[in-house]
């Protein structure tokens, strides 16, 4: 199918406004349900599962990926816990982060959700060895 000159135009404006995002957030995590522009947490959205069925062309995504679109949410934040967990384990010489640690809330709550995942059997065995290549303690 041969994209319009409206489909361009609107493609065009979609990656602006991406990219003016990201200016000003610093990433491109946009949410699907993104108060302040619904149009764009939905278009978002909507690329990522066009990649996922593989109905996306491959110059769509290589101009998506030079911006830094995050083609899988989950997986960026893991990474991005996994740096903070191991700048906490640098700063205090172990991985365990209180339950209710002030300074960093959300590394405090995703240790705790890793534990959890782990019990249920819902965390893979590649992320339990690189928890536990950084000092992750389980107990």
């Amino acid at each position: 199918m041969k994209k319009t000159k409206a489909t361009r135009d609107n493609w065009t404006r979609m990656v602006r406004q991406l990219a003016a995002f990201k200016k000003r957030h610093g990433h491109c995590r946009v949410p699907a349900n993104y108060p302040e522009d619904a149009q764009l947490g939905r278009w978002v959205a909507a690329q990522r599962f066009k990649r996922k069925v593989g109905d996306l062309k491959e110059d769509a995504i290589r101009q998506l990926d030079r911006i830094g679109f995050i083609w899988v949410p989950s997986d960026e934040t893991w990474t991005r816990m996994c740096k903070a967990l191991t700048a906490f384990s640098k700063a205090h010489g172990d991985c365990n982060v209180p339950e209710r640690w002030p300074a960093d809330q959300s590394l405090a709550n995703w240790v705790q959700s890793q534990r959890y995942r782990k019990k249920k059997g819902k965390l893979t065995s590649d992320r339990v060895k690189q928890l536990e290549k950084i000092g992750f303690s389980w107990a």
